[in-house]
């Protein structure tokens, strides 16, 4: 599942929006255009609120790092994006992100991007919303770029196993 891209609704991390490793092969970036963000309410302290806020959650490996943009495109929210860890395998209490690592917000509507670099290898949450209690409904443009050897590596673990995931291997001793 860590190599797979998903579709889901993104509300909250119960429904978070896989993004899969497979997305970044070639230093390539994930982008997801024209996303709705309905009620994405503002949660004092940087708290992810559950059932509102937009989630993708994606496996990175220890020194990792990843840059995540978002660019509203219609309903002037001002950016949120937080940070969760949730560990080697995927067990989260329902309505929970995991543990809180850090938490950013932009400081007007214009393009806002966030990075953060993996102190483990695991499953991470990047939750998306606004910071503002009355403007949190819109749409936004978001894309996710990795900024490490991690990626690099990858893209030759990637290709070593498409290249030979058919090729039957024998290994006798004479």
């Amino acid at each position: 599942a860590a190599c797979t891209s998903t579709t889901t609704s993104r509300k909250g991390c119960d429904q978070a929006q896989i993004v899969g490793r497979n997305e970044f092969v070639g230093g390539a970036s994930y982008t997801a255009n024209g996303v709705t963000l309905t009620g994405g309410q503002y949660t004092s302290g940087c708290g992810n609120n559950a059932g509102s806020d937009n989630a993708y959650r994606l496996y990175l490996w220890a020194g990792e790092e990843l840059s995540v943009t978002m660019s509203p495109t219609k309903g002037g929210f001002t950016p949120r994006i937080g940070w969760y860890f949730v560990g080697a395998s995927w067990t989260v209490p329902p309505g929970s992100c995991g543990t809180k690592l850090s938490c950013a917000d932009a400081t007007g509507s214009a393009p806002f991007t966030s990075s953060h670099s993996a102190a483990q290898t695991g499953w991470y949450v990047v939750v998306v919303g606004s910071n503002s209690y009355t403007k949190n409904d819109g749409e936004y443009n978001m894309s996710m770029s990795p900024n490490a050897p991690a990626a690099v590596e990858m893209e030759v673990i990637m290709r070593f196993y498409y290249a030979f995931r058919w090729v039957p291997i024998t290994i006798g001793f004479t």
